[in-house]
């Protein structure tokens, strides 16, 4: 106790000190802090290109003020981060001087984009600031860093709204690496979160106004690719970016910084391109990738933007595990067709005498279709998984008895990528003659392809249109809406020995239609469906069609129509077709009937443009019109 007593002058002394420097050093830092604020805003970094691209921040329609897409309040440091983005630099730049002691939830840890931009703009006395460990954040920069950036577009999927229009995601691959090492490549992939239990309506409703947040999992590239090519059946392409290893350092680290969700998710714009194009944006600001998506991002518009910036080293195309079985079916006779068939779907045993009195390479070729078929069928769930499992075994053992690999002839041959394909926007003019009467027209497609464009780049047989629209106007300059389609999608999928697929059409919006001795303009819905059969290059579809009309020139105010659709349909670089009829029967409200004869040729001739030809013929028990019209239609 005494020697306590004696020695607490000295005691209280070095407290003293120790507050003293802590003073010192908390007033250093401080007055540093005051000195890094004062130059960023004195040289007003917070208009830069960089930092508003940081932060997601675009200006309001009809103003110029500020606001964030970023729907997180924890993406922000300022109350007011949202609207300001010089209050959040501020704010920023006070959060990363906060004690070093917070480590992985340190400012500089959970945003060091922010911080590498901040670093890049003055130069920073890093001895003056914290110096917090990130470990987390290391971990994921030595997962991704010294790679290259692969943007990877999966063609559209018409059985999922959502994918309608295509899908794109990031990939990071090793450079200089093997062939076979992309497979494990980490993929970032920006979705909605959907939980499965939302029914369709809400599935729209959310989609279209971002009820669904957004995720962006991590994940080995072959689970994309198995999801997409296997189980979807989507065409994959691959686009090797053109960055240095600066901006792609810039990437990742902004990656970071949105690894949690910070969005809401819109199916139309702020959508799986419309982040990474954000993303890209991040490390990229002196080019504006943004400026061009006004109301809505179609994937394949992002990829020609890259191109025309000349972003784009290479592409890469990964046909679908189903249209590389159809392509190499090819290389067997009907016979052997017959056979693979049989295996499959009708209990042939593998030791029959068809089958092992085959020739060597040939009972192989016939073994590994086999094999792909069967795994298509179960991927498709026409055949469980679980009932599949004796026949898969018994094929891979078969084919294990053969030395050398089985090696096809040919492969797939490369189609026109999607950047290749026509713009999305459509304008169309036209004249035309109704009931002896010249009218003119004049539309605008908002996108994106349809059945009559030309189809290099797109999906045979795929035809998606949003917001249609068409006016006409005649000799005496009365102008009025002909068209209004809100969306039309139609899949054309033929059926063969393999697949028994169907083909559906689904439209709803507003059209000027035949009924009783009049052509109003009315509000529908329809939906059909059937099945296609291919005649040479030709497809022969037959469907069943269902109808909803609604307005006040109907009798009832709606009727309810039910009817049969046959139709043909070719396509091609140059021309396509589209000859067909209907024939409705009304079973509720306008009870009544109407036949609809139709021909819609198309010819391109240019990247730009195509020339049409439209004449169809309506007729019920009152009366009947025919109407003929050609004109020009030119995509931008």
């Amino acid at each position: 106790m005494l020697k306590i007593c004696r020695n607490s002058g000295l005691y209280a002394a070095l407290i003293i000190i120790q507050i003293f420097f802590i003073y010192v050093k908390e007033g250093t830092a401080n007055t540093y802090q005051k000195y890094v604020e004062g130059e960023i805003i004195k040289s007003e970094f917070f208009r830069s290109n960089e930092w508003l691209a940081l932060g997601h921040y675009r200006k309001k329609y009809f103003s110029h003020k500020y606001i964030s897409e970023a729907d997180d309040p924890d993406f922000f440091y300022s109350d007011n981060g949202v609207y300001d983005p010089q209050l959040e630099l501020t704010a920023t730049i006070a959060a990363f001087f906060k004690p070093a002691e917070m480590n992985d939830e340190h400012p500089q840890c959970k945003h060091p984009a922010r911080f590498k931009w901040l670093k890049n703009k003055i130069p920073l006395d890093i001895a003056q600031l914290p110096a917090p460990e990130c470990k987390r954040l290391n971990e994921w920069v030595e997962n991704l860093r010294g790679k290259k950036v692969v943007l990877v577009f999966a063609n559209n999927y018409l059985n999922n709204p959502s994918s309608m229009f295509g899908h794109t995601f990031l990939r990071f691959d090793i450079v200089d690496s093997s062939n076979e090492s992309f497979l494990m490549a980490p993929s970032v992939n920006f979705a909605a979160n959907i939980e499965k239990r939302e029914g369709l309506l809400q599935y729209i409703y959310k989609g279209l106004f971002g009820g669904f947040p957004s995720s962006n999992p991590i994940e080995p590239f072959y689970h994309k690719l198995r999801t997409y090519s296997d189980y979807e059946n989507r065409d994959i392409w691959e686009y090797q970016l053109n960055l240095t290893p600066d901006q792609i350092d810039t990437i990742i680290l902004h990656l970071w910084e949105l690894k949690d969700g910070t969005f809401d998710y819109y199916f139309l714009d702020e959508n799986c391109s419309y982040r990474v194009m954000s993303l890209l944006a991040a490390a990229l600001p002196e080019i504006n990738l943004l400026d061009d998506y006004i109301v809505y991002t179609i994937p394949v518009d992002t990829i020609k933007l890259l191109e025309k910036h000349g972003l784009i080293n290479s592409k890469t195309y990964r046909p679908s595990e189903l249209n590389s079985f159809l392509f190499h079916i090819k290389e067997l006779n009907d016979y052997e067709t017959s056979l693979v068939v049989d295996l499959v779907q009708n209990g042939l045993p593998i030791d029959s005498p068809s089958v092992t009195n085959l020739p060597a390479d040939r009972k192989a070729l016939v073994l590994k279709l086999s094999s792909e078929y069967l795994d298509i069928l179960v991927n498709k769930d026409v055949i469980d998984r679980s009932m599949s499992a004796k026949l898969t075994h018994d094929l891979i053992v078969e084919r294990s008895k053969f030395p050398m690999p089985v090696m096809f002839y040919n492969e797939p041959t490369v189609p026109n990528s999607p950047d290749e394909g026509h713009d999305t926007h459509l304008l169309n003019i036209g004249i035309g003659s109704s009931e002896d009467d010249i009218f003119y027209s004049m539309g605008y497609r908002a996108g994106f392809h349809a059945l009559l464009d030309p189809i290099q780049g797109f999906e045979k047989g795929a035809h998606v249109e949003f917001f249609n629209f068409e006016l006409r106007a005649d000799n005496e300059s009365n102008i009025k809406v002909d068209k209004l389609d809100i969306l039309n999608i139609t899949s054309i999928s033929p059926s063969n020995i393999f697949f028994n697929t169907s083909s559906f059409n689904f439209a709803i919006g507003g059209k000027r239609k035949l009924i009783d001795n009049q052509y109003p303009f009315i509000n529908y819905l329809e939906f059909e469906k059937g099945h296609t059969y291919s005649i040479g290059k030709t497809n022969l579809s037959g469907m069943l069609h269902f109808s909803l009309n609604v307005d006040n020139d109907i009798q009832e105010c709606y009727d309810l129509g039910i009817g049969i659709k046959p139709f043909l349909t070719y396509q091609s670089s140059k021309f396509s077709y589209d000859i067909g009829g209907l024939v409705t029967k009304y079973i509720f409200g306008n009870v009544s009937s109407l036949s609809e004869i139709w021909g819609k040729f198309g010819y391109s001739i240019s990247s730009k443009n195509t020339v049409y030809l439209d004449m169809r013929y309506s007729s019920n028990k009152r009366n009947n019109m025919y109407e003929i019209s050609f004109g020009l239609w030119h995509y931008f």
